[in-house]
C-alpha cells in the first residue's frame, strides 16, 4: 500500500488549527506532496495572524494556500471554512481536522461543568459540524478523506484531563463511526494520535524534545489523506517517526453460572489477555457475544435433554 506523491497533485485540503504546532507541519508537509491548502488559524486581535505567516512559507515554496481566520467553535465556522476552499480552488477533497484545546488542568470535581462544556464544544461538536459541511464535497471528490487527530487521552484516559479525555474520546469514536457509513462513497475516515512538543505539551519531554517534533508524526497525516491509501476505520499513534495501530479488544471470555459469585472465581481467566478479539463496530461485537450466548444456551438446553 503505497502513497504516490504525483496522484495526490492538486487535490486541496483544509487543516484546522494549522497556523502552529502540529497544524503547521500538516500543512507544510501536505504542500510538500503537492495539496492545495485552506490554513486555518484563529486570528486573535493585536496579533500577527498565525495563518499567513504559515501560507507565506508555503507560497514561498511553490504551494497554492490561503488563510481562513476563523474560530472553528463560531456557529458559522463549518461553512466559511469549507467555502474558503471551494471558491479560491473549486473543489475539497480532504479535511484534517486538527484544531483543539486542553482547557483547564485539575483533578475531577476542581473544575466546573463550563470547562467541560467548553472543550467538549472545540474539540468535539465544532468537528461534528465541519464534518457536515464538508460531507457533500468529499462525496463529490470521489476519494475523499476526513482525518481526525485526537488523543492517547481518548484511548486511554488521563489523570487531571478529564474534559480533554472524554471530549477526544468522543471525537474517537465519532470517526470509527463514520469511517464506516461513509465508506460507500470512498470517503476514507482515520485518526492519527500524536505525540509531538507543542504548547500543549511542551513541558512534559524536557532534554528530549528534539526526538519529538510535530513534523516527525506529518507522514502519518500525508498517508491518511492521499487518493491512493484505502485504509479506513484505523487509528495510529505517532510520536518521532515511529507508529503504533491502535486497536480496542475484547478478551475471549466465557459463560458459566450467571451469578456475581461464578463472575468473582473466574475473573482472572475471563479477562486474560493470551486470546482477544477486535471488531470493526459496536454492532459487530454485540453480534459476536450474543451468538456466543446462543450457542451456549442451545449447548446448556441439549446437556439437560
Amino acid at each position: 500500500m503505497g502513497v504516490n506523491a504525483a496522484s495526490d497533485k492538486g487535490r486541496v485540503a483544509i487543516v484546522t488549527g494549522a497556523g502552529k504546532g502540529l497544524g503547521a507541519a500538516y500543512a507544510r508537509a501536505l504542500g510538500a506532496s503537492g495539496y492545495r491548502l485552506v490554513v486555518n488559524n484563529r486570528k486573535r486581535e493585536g496579533e500577527p495572524s498565525s495563518a499567513d505567516r504559515i501560507v507565506e512559507d508555503l507560497r514561498n515554496s511553490g504551494v497554492e494556500a490561503v488563510a481562513e481566520y476563523s474560530d472553528v467553535a463560531s456557529a458559522d465556522a463549518s461553512e466559511t471554512i469549507v467555502n474558503k476552499a471551494i471558491t479560491a480552488f473549486g473543489r475539497l477533497d480532504v479535511v484534517v481536522f486538527n484544531a483543539g484545546i486542553v482547557g483547564e488542568v485539575g483533578w475531577f470535581g476542581t473544575n466546573d461543568i463550563e470547562n467541560f462544556r467548553n472543550v467538549l464544544e472545540v474539540n468535539y461538536i465544532a468537528n461534528v459540524q465541519l464534518a457536515l459541511a464538508a460531507l457533500p464535497h468529499l462525496k463529490e471528490s470521489g476519494s475523499g478523506r476526513m482525518v481526525f487527530v485526537s488523543s492517547a487521552a481518548g484511548l486511554y484516559g488521563a489523570r487531571g484531563l478529564s474534559p480533554y479525555a472524554g471530549a477526544k474520546g468522543a471525537l474517537t469514536a465519532f470517526a470509527l463511526t463514520l469511517s464506516d457509513e461513509l465508506k460507500r462513497y470512498g470517503i476514507g475516515v482515520n485518526v492519527v494520535t500524536p505525540f509531538a512538543v507543542t504548547q500543549m505539551t511542551e513541558g512534559d519531554f524536557g532534554a528530549d524534545s528534539e526526538y519529538a517534533k510535530p513534523e516527525h508524526t506529518a507522514p502519518a497525516i500525508v498517508w491518511m489523506a492521499s487518493k491512493d491509501n484505502p485504509m479506513t476505520g484505523q487509528i495510529w499513534v505517532a510520536a518521532g517517526g515511529h507508529y503504533r495501530r491502535a486497536v480496542s479488544v475484547e478478551t475471549i471470555g466465557g459463560a458459566g453460572e450467571n451469578t456475581a459469585e461464578w463472575l468473582i472465581e473466574n475473573i482472572d481467566l475471563l479477562s486474560s489477555l493470551e486470546e482477544i478479539k477486535t471488531f470493526p463496530g459496536a454492532q459487530e461485537a454485540f453480534r459476536d457475544i450474543f451468538s456466543e450466548i446462543i450457542r451456549s444456551q442451545k449447548k446448556n438446553n441439549q446437556g439437560e435433554n
